[in-house]
């Protein structure tokens, strides 16, 4: 197989949902530079850091770091918003499997919140309420509802302290659970505001 040929079904394969089959060794090196051969495995990378078992922690950050010197941070960006692993995000199986490394990595590089693919931020807030963690909902600012940035104003220019949500677990095989809010100056910002949103996870789907 020719090397432009290939080059160009490779990056034809990024734009769509991808099933990720083995390929000997040999065979990418053979028909590849050793960069396009590395642009062809960041799929298996990503997947391999979100679904493999044993996957070790300390190898994400190398592999991510692998990808993105190889691949345009366009085409990056879009691998990791498509629904090409399993039918969900690289994402969402992150979060779904409890592997904080890969969770944080994956984020820190394409928020949800900053992407304008709304599937894909729904994809991560739909891992959260699988895994009942309103702690990472709350890390990963997976709320619907205006920017934070508006209410974030108002409360630095009153000397607002932060709001607090915890979410207890009372009884879970009947999924019971207590929520305390603390949300501090709460009519004044609420008539300044006229409006004041708060989402939570509690319990799984």
């Amino acid at each position: 197989m020719a090397a432009s040929h290939c080059k160009q079904t490779i990056f034809e394969e990024y734009l769509t949902p991808i099933v990720v089959k083995s390929h000997p060794q040999s065979t990418i090196s053979n028909s590849l530079s050793s960069h396009e051969a590395e642009a062809y495995c960041c799929p298996i990378r990503i997947r391999d850091i979100v679904l493999a078992p044993n996957f070790p922690p300390t190898s994400v950050a190398p592999d991510i770091n692998a990808c993105t010197a190889s691949l345009p941070a366009a085409t990056f960006s879009k691998i990791l918003q498509s629904p090409n692993i399993e039918g969900h995000t690289a994402l969402y199986w992150a979060i779904v499997n409890n592997r904080p490394e890969a969770v944080f990595a994956l984020y820190n590089i394409f928020p949800p919140r900053a992407s304008s693919s709304y599937a894909y931020f729904c994809d991560a807030r739909l891992a959260c309420m699988t895994t009942g963690d309103h702690v990472l909902f709350k890390k990963l600012n997976l709320a619907y509802g205006p920017a934070p940035a508006k209410y974030e104003h108002l409360k630095d220019s009153l000397g607002c302290p932060s709001d607090d949500i915890q979410v207890h677990a009372c009884d879970e095989p009947e999924n019971r659970f207590d929520v305390v809010l603390r949300i501090h100056m709460f009519q004044k910002r609420l008539r300044a505001a006229q409006c004041m949103y708060y989402e939570f996870v509690a319990g799984g789907v």
